[in-house]
C-alpha cells in the first residue's frame, strides 16, 4: 500500500507525533530549545531531499532516531 501526501503541511500533520516524541526526547537531554518544526526541516533539507522513494516508516525512523549535531547543523546554517 502506498502512501502519498498532497502538501508538506499534510506530511508534517501525519509526522507531527514523531516529532512532539522526539522534541521532548531532545529536551529531556537539555536541547530544550529544539522545536518540532526544527527537526522536521533539518531531514526535508537534508536527508530527505536526497532520497527517494521513502515510506512513512522510514520518515518516522528518520525523525525518531536524528542525531542532535544533524539538528544543531540546520539551526546554524538557518540563523
Amino acid at each position: 500500500m502506498s502512501v502519498s501526501f498532497k502538501s508538506l503541511e499534510e506530511l508534517y500533520s501525519r509526522l507531527t507525533p514523531a516529532l512532539t516524541v522526539r522534541k521532548e526526547e531532545l529536551s529531556k537531554e537539555g536541547y530544550s530549545y529544539i522545536k518540532e518544526e526544527d527537526i522536521f526541516e533539518a531531514l526535508r533539507r537534508g536527508k530527505w531531499n536526497t532520497s527517494v522513494n521513502l515510506t512513512l516508516f522510514d520518515l518516522v525512523n528518520d525523525i525518531l532516531n536524528i542525531n542532535i549535531e544533524v539538528v544543531d547543523a540546520y539551526l546554524k546554517q538557518k540563523y
